[in-house]
């Protein structure tokens, strides 16, 4: 299998295991494409946040997603450095405004992250 560019990919799913945000960002890229596959209603005071889960299940924040069925939001490092030891990414409801440390609660997508090249 032959591989354009390499990238970092993850297909999120819901607690009910269906497919909720598929997430892609290049190897060394410094932002991150977002499909929703479902709509996701969160409050208005709340953001979706990007967490990474290492192989320990130590969640790290990564950033704010734009709440759209397609978007694009920007990484404060290139992809590479941030996801170089994550098996998975997940998505959480967080306060507005602020930068978490922690998820504030469950996640509502979580799936694994692959690593697409040789």
């Amino acid at each position: 299998m032959l591989f354009r560019s390499a990238s970092y990919v993850g297909v999120l799913a819901d607690a009910q295991g269906r497919h909720g945000m598929a997430i892609s960002s290049l190897r060394h890229g410094k932002s991150v494409d977002v499909k929703q596959l479902q709509t996701v209603e969160i409050a208005p005071d709340r953001v979706l946040y990007l967490w990474g889960i290492n192989k320990s299940g130590v969640a790290r924040p990564v950033a704010p997603l734009p709440n759209q069925k397609f978007a694009t939001a920007t990484l404060p490092d290139t992809s590479e450095r941030l996801f170089a030891d994550i098996v998975e990414l997940a998505v959480s409801a967080e306060p507005a405004g602020q930068t978490p440390t922690q998820p504030s609660g469950a996640f509502l997508f979580r799936g694994l992250c692959g690593k697409f090249w040789r």
